[in-house]
């Protein structure tokens, strides 16, 4: 079955060559750069898409763990922030963490970059895809992450050219997928709590219950959601039964929204089921938990949990 989330060089190359002015690109920037005004709690709470429609860029602020839609009813997902860290590593040549891609896209905006998105209307469910990332190459990539970013947190030190830049292995926020499959499903059900409480989101870990159960109630504002985790094997797929099971808590615990957490990967009829429900789910696999788990400052649960 042929990926539809998969562009085409040939279609990217395409899409790039109707690309506006460089100029009205920079303006653009700058008038978001300028609109645009951080918090501490934003690098952890939210993350944002640039993304390119009709001649003219516009931002998105969706909330982790939920989706939205945007003017034009096209459903944003965290997917997103994963494909845009892919281009960013590899315009940069660098690892980069969550934290570090929020700062790219700031020091971005001030240099006059470029993050270009497509709008799939293809399929019979619009996507964002980023095709493109370009950075100035006047610039070098160390001056891209040696200055402040405008949310005011320290920058990064500044690294000689060339030099590549990856997470410290012993700093416990950087999360890697072996460490996780350590812990018991019990402290991986408390670690997400967590992780959803750095997003502001007040949360009740449930007693002890069956697979298929609710691991995890998180109410924030009017929003309610109900989560299920799944600590697997990379090889353990979650199934589609899973994700239906998981929406059929909706209605017993009064949720808006049900979350599917897994430390591997959802099945393809799994993802069918999270298209065919609307925003009504939201699948988060081992990829984009590691790198929620990156922009929250999380120690390791003790081993008594």
């Amino acid at each position: 079955m042929k990926d539809s989330t998969r562009i085409s060089d040939e279609t990217d190359d395409k899409q790039l060559n109707r690309s506006p002015p460089q100029t009205d690109v920079v303006r653009s920037l700058e008038r978001l750069s300028r609109f645009i005004r951080y918090g501490p709690s934003a690098v952890t709470n939210q993350t944002y898409a640039v993304y390119y429609r009709a001649h003219e860029l516009a931002v998105s602020f969706p909330k982790w763990g939920t989706s939205i839609r945007d003017s034009d009813g096209v459903v944003l997902r965290l997917e997103s922030t994963q494909k845009l860290k892919r281009k960013l590593e590899q315009a940069c040549d660098q690892q980069l963490s969550y934290r570090q891609v929020h700062r790219t896209l700031d020091k971005l905006a001030e240099i006059g970059g470029e993050a270009v998105w497509l709008t799939d209307t293809a399929t019979t469910g619009q996507s964002k895809h980023c095709l493109h990332v370009h950075i100035p190459s006047t610039y070098s990539v160390s001056e891209i992450f040696s200055t402040e970013s405008s949310f005011g947190e320290q920058a990064l030190s500044q690294l000689p050219s060339g030099e590549l830049l990856s997470p410290p292995t012993s700093d416990s926020r950087f999360w890697k997928l072996e460490t996780l499959l350590t812990l018991h499903p019990r402290q991986f059900e408390h670690l997400v709590a967590r992780l959803w409480d750095e997003l502001g989101y007040k949360t009740t870990v449930t007693k002890r219950s069956g697979d298929d159960g609710v691991d995890v109630i998180a109410t924030a504002e009017e929003q309610r959601v109900v989560i299920q985790t799944k600590r697997n094997r990379p090889s353990s797929q979650v199934t589609s039964r899973v994700v239906q099971r998981t929406i059929g808590t909706i209605p017993q615990f009064r949720a808006d929204q049900a979350i599917v957490v897994t430390t591997s990967e959802f099945s393809p009829s799994a993802r069918k089921s999270e298209k065919a429900s609307n925003g009504l789910v939201q699948l988060v696999n081992g990829d984009m938990l590691l790198g929620m788990l990156a922009t929250a400052d999380i120690e390791k649960p003790k081993e008594d949990i």
